[in-house]
């Protein structure tokens, strides 16, 4: 009874948690359904303002993928989503709209933008992850992406993993998380564990056709094997990179693999070599705006090539580049931003907005105090009642090994008055008398315990069967009280010897207990046997001996 209050109390705590998780579940599902088909149905959400959040980045994410850049109509949607789970309490789905914006600021480099939202959630990651329950896996993985990019490789790091420790609904997912520690690690120059993880997510792609990761981790693999020496495979790796992406018509990725090749030439002195690639990757620079900051170090390398090559005219051309390349990004993907957005000035930036989100779930808890102090009094009686039953339990603990010892003392009293009385018939008589009381009462305790639900008395009970078996007759007990019955009985022992010869040794237990003046039921106490067992046996001898029967226990009546 007690367990199940205490269930239907905490039931009762945790029930709107419960319904949140629930919803939860259920977007996720949804979330998934439109990343994989492109569509979903959200007219079964119950919340209005989580639907219309939900079909805000929706659509949001549809018109960035027609534009492929930073547009007003993906920006105001995204807005308004923030907006609304700003004013909710749901945490999941709050930090799930948060990556979508940060991620699509991100996205177009633009990272002062996009840091707020990410640092938000790196606050709900740090504390208590299992909050993030709508699309946990993607969440980790484009937080992790952004703290690399501001160069905080450990954070990062430690995102990517927990990442890999989320049950992620595609294999695809870890092929990406995979390649990203191995480039997190190559970063700080952790070469090993950095070719282990491309090594890793190289395979994990073949696994599941994932054509590009493949291609991805075969660049990753190649500047490790040039940082070790292996510049014949190295260069394979590049071009094969390259190719594959051609081959897909990734130009972003086959950008930045001629980047990574060109400086392998450069560095080995293959100066032409360099100078193709890089030109190569310098028109693909060119046709989006958000790959701005890769056309700045194109042109730095290209810069680099005109001096070697004594070229003053594109050296020119190119340091005029960089000036005006500079002067659009400055205030978007500059070092000086990088350098800018760092935990301690983050977080002091949005210090306002935590301490408004402090206050909120402050009037969420107003209203719920009632509610929580009712519940906590619940808590609180079963609280009470389960200590007062602890209570209960602990003294009848302590009565029932005070009763054992009774029952040890009571035994140890009569077998120590027995030996003061030299075991005269008189003191057996009393003693025996004794024994019967106490195993019948040991019995009855047995009977007690059996229906217990004190689980130290049940762990007693063989404690007690040893007791009770301690009190019975046994061959080494049965001789001494044989012994001096023979002694002052010895007319009445011979007479029954020579007159019933064929007297079984059981027959005979029962015939001197109850020449003692024993029951039935006492006799049947000593021995170990039922009273019916007696009764039985005392029958067989009736039968077996008929008149004669009467004179064994009084042998006057033969000579009546």
């Amino acid at each position: 009874m007690l367990r199940i209050i205490f269930f239907l109390s905490l039931m009762t705590l945790f029930s709107c948690n419960e319904n949140k998780q629930e919803s939860n579940v259920y977007y996720n599902t949804i979330i998934q359904e439109y990343k994989e088909k492109g569509i979903s149905d959200i007219s079964t959400i119950k919340n209005p303002e989580e639907t219309k959040a939900i079909l805000n980045v929706f659509k949001a994410l549809e018109y960035q993928r027609q534009h492929d850049s930073l547009n007003d109509v993906s920006t105001s949607l995204l807005l308004e989503s923030v907006k609304i789970v700003d004013n909710s309490t749901n945490i999941g789905l709050r930090e799930w709209v948060y990556s979508e914006i940060g991620f699509y600021y991100y996205t177009y480099n633009h990272y002062i933008e996009a840091a707020p939202y990410f640092i938000k959630i790196s606050k709900v990651i740090d504390n208590n992850l299992e909050q993030i329950d709508v699309q946990r896996c993607n969440v980790l993985l484009k937080t992790a992406y952004f703290f690399e990019t501001i160069q905080k490789y450990d954070k990062c790091i430690d995102y990517y993993k927990k990442t890999l420790e989320t049950s992620c609904k595609t294999n695809k997912n870890k092929g990406a998380v995979l390649w990203a520690l191995g480039a997190a690690y190559q970063k700080i120059d952790s070469i090993a564990p950095a070719k282990e993880y491309y090594t890793l997510a190289s395979e994990q792609a073949l696994k599941v056709g994932d054509t590009l990761r493949y291609a991805k981790s075969l660049g990753g693999l190649a500047s490790i094997l040039e940082i070790e020496g292996d510049k014949t495979t190295a260069e394979q790796y590049y071009l094969e990179d390259i190719n594959i992406s051609k081959r897909l018509k990734e130009d972003r990725n086959q950008m930045y693999a001629q980047i990574q090749l060109g400086k392998f030439y450069y560095a080995n002195k293959q100066y032409t070599l360099a100078e193709q690639v890089w030109q190569e990757a310098y028109e693909i620079t060119k046709t989006r705006d958000y790959l701005m900051g890769y056309q700045r170090e194109v042109s730095a390398h290209l810069l680099n090539i005109a001096k070697v090559n004594h070229r003053d005219g594109e050296e020119l051309f190119y340091r005029r580049e960089l000036d005006r390349i500079d002067n659009i990004i400055e205030d978007r993907e500059s070092e000086d931003v990088i350098r800018k957005i760092n935990w301690n000035t983050s977080y002091e930036s949005i210090t306002w907005e935590l301490e408004a989100e402090r206050n909120a779930n402050d009037r969420v808890r107003y209203q719920r105090l009632l509610f929580m102090s009712s519940t906590g009094l619940l808590l609180l009686l079963v609280v009470v009642i389960y200590f007062f039953y602890k209570r209960i339990i602990k003294l009848q603990t302590f009565k029932y090994e005070a009763k054992l010892l009774a029952f040890q003392y009571s035994k140890l009293s009569s077998e120590t008055k027995l030996k003061e009385t030299h075991a005269s018939l008189a003191s057996y008589q009393v003693y025996l008398s004794e024994k019967t009381q106490q195993i019948e009462r040991l019995e009855q305790e047995l009977e007690k315990v059996k229906y217990s639900t004190n689980e130290y008395v049940k762990e007693k009970r063989p404690d007690l069967e040893q007791l009770l078996n301690a009190h019975l007759m046994t061959d080494e007990s049965w001789n001494m009280f044989k012994e001096t019955f023979k002694e002052e009985q010895e007319e009445y022992y011979l007479y029954l010897m020579e007159r019933f010869p064929d007297l079984t040794e059981s027959n005979l237990r029962i015939v001197l207990l109850q020449k003692l003046g024993l029951t039935n039921q006492e006799t049947a106490n000593l021995l170990g046997i039922t009273i019916d067992a007696v009764k039985k046996a005392k029958q067989r001898l009736k039968k077996k001996y008929e008149e004669e029967y009467d004179t064994i226990l009084n042998p006057d009546k033969e000579e009546v």
